[in-house]
């Protein structure tokens, strides 16, 4: 009994030691992170190896006992040799246990580096701010996308425009030089009359034209029909413009833009003619999947006939009602939109029409040869289509939407 007590004796001694030690270098170690006021791994590291090392100090002295104990119960025979090295070298290392303080920074700030990024990011998905930030980044994205499609389709649709207008002369002067341009308008078909508009670049006057311009404000015209101009079918007009720099021009903006009224197309513009200059022809192209099924299917007698060179789009009748008809754009797109089935759709047919012939195209007029003289045909590829319910409103009914239920209801 008296051997088991003194190794509990040595037990104690070094229990005891160990706390009061470590107790007062984990306290000085909290006072040093305190009196650093920055609460970072470093700090919070330095703080837990001073009290490590009290820790270690106090097994130290509290083992120092222990061992006297340990070896006065060597010799008498109670404890094996080995176990006595193993408790003398635990006590005069302080190994209660063995932690390296380095690796205890590094785990510490490891963890704070953790808790700072899972707070930032709770702080950011709970931030409004930080979603109006993103919706406004995602609104821009979307409308970059939007204007380049456009852009794309623009110039995917430029060579099936049947009015065009080009420009070619100067675009820097000094001052008292001559500046000539040419003008060049072609429109494929017929036209009631067509008008030619240039605004003078500033610092430049006007000084003659061919032929004869109309000079007001700083602005040509030619006016097609006044000047009894041909306007036959196609029509292909050019103009010679001079001017005189009254100042040096480093760059010239110079633009000129044309209009028409009572526009006729050739049966084959928009899009390429046929040969022997008729009507493009009727197929069962369905433009890849676009006419194959639903209520796109080319469910009509003729198939394809309104979209038979795969060009339409929506944008490119846009382009075309402004050309034969701009006053009247917004009630065209509107009857073109609620009139065929689906809406916009070149192909589509009615056979339950009030003729009983039935209804075909965009503006749902009779089949070609068989409706009120020769603008009323709607089984047309769509360029003509348009141009033929204009020209039926202006010159066979008197300017009147009577023809298209759709207009009372929907677009007057």
């Amino acid at each position: 009994m008296a051997d088991i007590s003194k190794i509990g004796g040595a037990l104690k001694g070094a229990k005891e030691g160990a706390l009061a030690q470590g107790k007062s270098g984990m306290i000085g170690g909290a006072m040093g992170a305190r009196n650093a006021g920055k609460g970072d791994a470093g700090t919070l590291a330095g703080g837990i190896g001073g009290g490590l090392k009290g820790l270690g100090a106090g097994a130290v002295k509290g083992g120092i006992g222990g061992f006297k104990n340990a070896r006065d119960m060597n010799k008498l025979g109670k404890m094996p040799p080995t176990d006595l090295r193993q408790a003398a070298n635990q006590a005069a290392h302080g190994k209660i246990p063995n932690m390296d303080l380095r690796s205890a920074a590094n785990a510490a700030k490891d963890q704070l580096i953790a808790e700072a990024k899972k707070k930032a990011a709770m702080f950011l998905l709970t931030n409004p701010i930080f979603w109006i930030v993103v919706g406004i980044v995602l609104l821009i994205l979307f409308i970059i996308f939007m204007i380049t499609s456009s852009t794309a389709e623009r110039n995917s649709n430029q060579d099936n425009k049947p009015l065009t207008i080009t420009k070619t002369g100067p675009t820097s002067a000094k001052k008292g030089d001559t500046l000539d341009y040419t003008i060049d308008v072609e429109f494929a078909g017929s036209a009631q009359n067509m008008v030619v508009t240039d605004p003078l670049p500033d610092g430049t006057e006007y000084v003659g034209s061919d032929p004869k311009a109309d000079n007001k404000n700083q602005t040509i015209t030619w006016d097609a029909k006044a000047l009894k101009l041909t306007l036959g079918d196609p029509i292909s007009q050019t103009f010679q413009l001079t001017l005189k720099a009254t100042k040096d021009n480093v760059h010239i903006i110079n633009f000129a833009t044309v209009s028409i009224t009572g526009g006729v197309l050739d049966a084959g513009a928009g899009g390429g003619a046929a040969s022997g200059g008729g009507d493009v022809p009727a197929n069962h192209d369905t433009c890849s999947g676009k006419y194959a099924s639903g209520l796109w299917a080319l469910n009509n007698p003729y198939g394809n006939f309104g979209d038979p060179q795969c060009n339409f789009t929506q944008q490119a009748l846009d382009t075309l009602i402004k050309q034969l008809d701009s006053a009247n754009y917004y009630t065209w797109d509107c009857i073109a939109k609620h009139e065929s089935l689906p809406q916009y759709n070149p192909n589509s047919y009615l056979k339950a029409s009030t003729s009983g012939k039935g209804a075909f195209g965009l503006f749902q007029m009779n089949p070609k040869g068989q409706g009120n003289g020769q603008y009323d045909a709607g089984n047309v590829n769509w360029p003509v289509q348009t141009s033929n319910a204009i020209n039926y409103r202006n010159k066979i009914i008197h300017g009147s939407w009577a023809y298209w239920q759709t207009y009372s209801q929907y677009c007057s």
